[in-house]
């Protein structure tokens, strides 16, 4: 009886401890804040760049299209790695709301940082007592972009050839700029993921997330007193892909 009251007692033990880690999962009422990494992964692809001439005296004396497509160009976006945090509400033991604002930098011309912050609404499988729960989400991002930079091998080469033939065909005398743009927009976001607790107000979140993001971006070239020459434009659809690994602390 001794032994077997001796082998029983590591099993209670460890009973014990499942049953203490189980009844710290997430509940109604309960806020999660998630400290960890993004790496996004751009499934994209983009049509021709085509360019707008500005309807000045361009056309007359130089004979230029109103518009023309460069064969064998495309916009790309890359792979990238991010700080992230998330917070989660829950309103029910199952039911819950995350906001995510995620903000990378890739390159489109040269490099433009995309802001995505984005609401979810998450179904979490399992009990709440429970330390592994997996949920599912649905939600909305409302996607734009800051600090568009161009390389500036891009820009003398656009400013001393076409910058400059538009500038003279315009009777617009003096050195061109090159301005670039992305449309904003709001998408859907699908959102798949995990969480475990490992103990009373700390665990672990796994999730992969898909936004079908689109945009179109613009560059715009002007003359010296700042008349828009022309604008060259093509659609990107990055479509990433979104993996987040993070520590979480519930209270």
């Amino acid at each position: 009886m001794k032994k077997l009251l001796a082998a029983g007692k590591p099993l209670a033990v460890a009973i014990a401890a499942c049953a203490s880690m189980s009844a710290h999962a997430q509940s109604a009422g309960d806020n999660v804040v998630g400290l960890g990494w993004f790496h996004v992964m751009p499934q994209d692809s983009s049509n021709e760049l085509t360019t707008h001439v500005a309807p000045t005296p361009i056309n007359t004396p130089l004979r230029l299209p109103s518009q023309f497509t460069s064969a064998g160009t495309s916009l790309s976006t890359k792979s990238a790695d991010t700080f992230g945090l998330v917070f989660t509400h829950f309103f029910t033991d199952h039911i819950a709301t995350t906001f995510v604002n995620l903000d990378q930098t890739n390159p489109i011309v040269k490099s433009v940082r995309q802001w995505s912050p984005a609401l979810i609404f998450q179904y979490y499988f399992n009990s709440p007592t429970a330390a592994f729960r997996p949920f599912a989400g649905l939600g909305v991002s409302y996607n734009f972009f800051t600090n568009i930079k161009l390389t500036n091998g891009f820009v003398t080469s656009t400013q001393n050839n076409l910058g400059a033939v538009l500038a003279a065909g315009a009777g617009k005398p003096g050195q061109t700029s090159v301005e670039a743009k992305a449309s904003s927009s709001w998408q859907p976001v699908f959102n798949i993921g995990a969480t475990y607790t490992f103990d009373k107000p700390w665990g672990l979140i796994a999730s992969l997330t898909y936004i079908p993001l689109k945009t179109t971006s613009s560059l715009i070239i002007k003359a010296a007193d700042g008349t828009e020459l022309a604008t060259t434009k093509s659609k990107l659809n990055a479509d990433p892909l979104i993996t987040f690994l993070a520590v979480s602390y519930r209270f």
